[in-house]
């Protein structure tokens, strides 16, 4: 997927709250969109080179625009927007017959947990030539000596999810848990059971029940973005 604009370059300064941020352009100080509830860390400070989306003159948002790309120690850029990876691996889909799904049909965006005692949404409902599959993606953006690990903070939602998809599977409904990691660095993809134990140890009996756990990686730059390979989950 293209951008839907052309990216302007900038200097990343602060991040001023978990949503907001403040970067150099130039000679200006942009107040920016962070479209990541995570921390960042290893993309998001100071003297870093970012990429943001200007909004347009008429936008009625508090912020002039969204950062969407920092660079990597290895000078290549990774996305930041944790919003992207259904629509990510929808066109993927569209585009590739990947097993387990083969061809994909049709699709639906956040339908509703399907399974009684489960609240919430999860990513997508894909038709497909292996029938109809209910699955949930997680953005990846920090990586460590080559792999990619989800999450970088706590995350309670993320354990729901991963909950709610293990106990579907039990239920005989086919469900996935896929892993976009938003840059190209990346061998393989894996959970950070230090950083949550919680979601570490779902996440292991959601694999020990049958739960399918795939992982792709993201050729990124400053036009598009797009996934690019297949790697393990480990």
């Amino acid at each position: 997927m293209e951008w839907p604009r052309r990216l302007r370059m900038a200097v990343f300064l602060e991040r001023k709250s978990r949503f907001h941020g403040r970067v150099r352009d130039g000679q200006r100080v942009r107040i920016v969109h962070i479209p990541n509830s995570g921390r960042l860390r290893e993309l998001l400070f100071p003297g870093n080179r970012v990429g943001y989306l200007p909004h347009g003159p008429d936008s009625a948002r508090r912020t002039q625009g969204t950062v969407l790309l920092a660079r990597t120690p290895d000078g290549q850029w990774a996305s930041i927007d944790a919003r992207l990876p259904p629509r990510l691996l929808l066109e993927y889909l569209r585009r590739h017959r990947v097993p387990p799904w083969g061809r994909l049909r049709a699709w639906y965006r956040e339908p509703s947990i399907p399974l009684e005692g489960f609240r919430g949404r999860l990513d997508l409902r894909l038709e497909t030539d292996s029938g109809v599959w209910w699955v949930e993606t997680k953005s990846i953006t920090l990586v460590r000596a080559g792999i990619g690990y989800f999450p970088d903070a706590v995350t309670v939602r993320g354990r729901h999810h991963v909950e709610a998809l293990t106990a579907m599977h039990r239920a005989g409904w086919p469900v996935a848990l896929v892993f976009v990691v938003q840059r190209s660095d990346a061998r393989a993809a894996a959970v950070d059971g230090q950083t949550d134990p919680a979601l570490y140890a779902a996440v292991r009996v959601a694999q020990a029940a049958g739960v399918t756990i795939r992982a792709f990686t993201c050729r990124v730059t400053e036009r598009s973005i797009g996934i690019e390979r297949e790697v393990p989950f480990v």
